[in-house]
């Protein structure tokens, strides 16, 4: 039973780390990588961003921060921008669309948020605090591969 659930825990990791990698349309029409979406969501929270600043914040290069800009631009989502007195630093910000994106995303979580929010809803105090102990307990474990042994107290007989 014990080697079930953390094959299904994961399993969940797994699929969480593949999504991540996968484009998402949210209902724009148009779809975003996770790193686009990243970056739409630091140049939201922080306006008149420069491109080192944004590099720090991303923790990538600066010519990952070009790339990534680039096909944002080409989308329409952020511009890119130099300040009046200096023609050095790169400054980005939302358009309108971007802005339309970053609404369209929110909405997107919000509604899977809701999804696993009612789902925990339906759980008691003692069955949520097993699943907070777990999670708790497993994320400072180095576990990434797990396969039962015969000393495993869950081998089914």
């Amino acid at each position: 039973m014990q080697c079930d659930v953390i094959h299904n825990f994961l399993a969940a990791v797994e699929a969480l780390h593949q999504e991540a990698k996968r484009p998402k349309e949210y209902g724009t029409g148009e779809v975003l990588y996770d790193s686009e979406a990243k970056m739409l969501d630091i140049i939201y929270r922080n306006p008149e961003l420069n491109a080192v600043r944004l590099s720090k914040l991303m923790g990538i290069t600066r010519g990952a921060v070009t790339q990534t800009s680039k096909k944002l631009e080409d989308k329409g989502y952020i511009i890119c921008y130099q300040q009046e007195g200096n023609n050095k630093a790169k400054y980005y910000k939302l358009t309108d669309q971007g802005q339309t994106m970053k609404a369209a995303r929110n909405e997107y979580h919000k509604a899977a948020n809701q999804k696993i929010c009612d789902y925990i809803k339906t759980l008691d105090g003692q069955e949520v605090d097993i699943i907070t102990d777990f999670l708790k307990t497993i994320k400072h474990l180095p576990v990434c591969e797990f396969e039962c042994s015969e000393h495993c107290h869950c081998m089914k007989e």
